[in-house]
């Protein structure tokens, strides 16, 4: 049996020697084709969610306001889907020890606070989005490729390299991925990637997770084509001839020499403010929710800069606060699955957070830091310290 509207394929009977063969084809579609596709008739699509007490939620105005703002200038539905994807690559941060939850107020915690999480958000928040300015959208999970597992059989063919032939993988949690497809009329489910790369971050939203070569291609070609009508664009103005240097300019060459020293001093001056200035927004955040989501990240980064695995794999914040915990001992245990618990509440619980709960997520970080201090050697905090990975955690 197979359901067409999913493509699921289920058997009525499995039995020894059973046998069987699936043709598929995958629709092949240009950046072309796309600009001139309108969206396709789905109102199932295009229909967005309750609230928990079936009423529409207030957020669902912002939503489409901000969608709005995304892709004010787009000429046409696929540049939309476009600019969408680019700016939440632009907008947030890939962070796989993000809480997990995608409803309106996790979305919207995620969009305007916290601006970190993870495909499951960033997929999320664009089929919402998207649904908002009439694009009928959906959200599709599944993994990475993987690693070649060691020792496979067939691991040096070079179709196991890429995982078209032979061999075998091994997909993790961490392998996990979520994206949308918009659905367009008369090409069917085009997938767009919002989420940003991990291993690439600051390359401007060009850089997405997961993206197959030609989905890359594509949305770029779309996002290049200009916003403006032809004739409204305005020519190109000529070179201004270069001045020839005045007598002496050269003498500024002589500063070259101190540049590198002064780069130097600046690098460090960086690493030995940010992490302080950051951690005094998160702690004076103007909600209780983030506060205590920024006591929550402020402990997972000082985990982290420690030199403590806690972020390999798309994992809760109780299974941070146990990996963290190993790492510490059985004393870090209550600090740590207090501020998982927090952390939680404050993004998707049903009762609000009050600065009550943030005092007390902050007072668990300071025990926390207490314990890194005394359980983690000097040296390789140190080193961590000065790491260029200081500035962004």
């Amino acid at each position: 049996m197979v359901d067409p509207a999913t493509g699921a394929l289920a058997g009525t009977q499995a039995r020894e020697g059973l046998t069987y063969e699936v043709t598929s084809g995958l629709r092949r579609f240009s950046a072309a084709e796309l600009r001139g596709a309108g969206p396709a008739a789905d109102p199932a699509a295009l229909r967005l969610p309750d609230g928990p007490d079936g009423r529409t939620p207030p957020q669902r105005a912002r939503l489409r306001d901000l969608a709005r703002r995304a892709t004010a200038g787009a000429r046409g539905p696929a540049q939309q889907a476009a600019k969408l994807a680019a700016y939440l690559r632009k907008l947030a941060v890939n962070d796989v020890n993000s809480p997990p939850g995608h409803g309106y107020r996790s979305i919207e915690f995620f969009l305007t606070e916290s601006k970190r999480g993870t495909t499951e958000q960033f997929a999320a928040s664009f089929a919402l989005l998207a649904r908002s300015i009439g694009l009928p959208s959906r959200i599709v999970v599944g993994f990475r490729p993987g690693e070649p597992a060691d020792g496979a059989p067939g691991e040096a063919a070079s179709g196991a390299a890429d995982g078209a032939a032979g061999g075998v993988r091994q997909v993790r949690g961490g392998d996990v991925l979520a994206w949308a497809e918009v659905a367009f009329d008369g090409i069917g489910w085009v997938p767009f990637y919002p989420t940003p790369s991990r291993t690439r971050a600051g390359e401007g939203g060009d850089v997405a997770e997961g993206a197959p070569k030609q989905a890359r291609e594509i949305e770029q070609a779309i996002n290049n084509e200009s916003s403006e009508p032809e004739h409204a664009k305005t020519p190109t103005a000529k070179a201004t001839p270069v001045p020839e240097p005045r007598p002496g300019a050269a003498d500024g060459m002589l500063l070259w020499p101190a540049v590198p020293g002064g780069l130097v001093v600046l690098y460090l001056v960086a690493v030995g403010v940010v992490p302080r200035v950051r951690r005094s927004r998160r702690r004076r955040a103007a909600s209780a929710a983030g506060r205590v989501v920024g006591a929550w990240r402020q402990t997972v980064s000082r985990l982290r800069g420690a030199g403590i695995p806690v972020s390999s794999g798309a994992l809760t914040a109780r299974e941070v606060a146990y990996r963290a915990e190993a790492g510490l001992g059985a004393e870090a245990r209550e600090p740590l699955t207090v501020l998982a618990d927090l952390a939680n509440l404050a993004t998707f619980g049903a009762a609000p957070v009050d600065h009550a709960d943030a005092d007390l997520a902050w007072r668990h970080y300071t025990a926390v830091d207490a314990l890194v201090r005394r359980r983690v050697p000097v040296t390789r905090r140190l080193v961590r310290r000065l790491s260029p990975l200081t500035l962004f955690r």
